[in-house]
């Protein structure tokens, strides 16, 4: 699990693949957070697909969550 971002943002996004959770970030604002998101959401299966692991849209999703 890797931690980005600010301890003191008021939004946390929770990045999991698989139903393990694999990012968290916290942002000032919900529309960062659903931005980000959205890109590394889409790198994630980017990225599983080149190097042929079994990573579909339906493993990846993000939880967004106010402090």
């Amino acid at each position: 699990m890797k931690y980005q971002g600010d301890y003191k943002g008021k939004w946390i996004a929770n990045l999991m693949i698989k139903d393990s959770l694999y990012k968290v970030v916290s942002f000032n604002s919900l529309e960062r957070a659903r931005l980000w998101a959205m890109k590394e959401s889409k790198l994630a299966v980017l990225n599983s697909a080149l190097n042929r692991m079994d990573v579909t849209s339906g493993d990846v999703r993000v939880e967004i969550d106010e402090r």
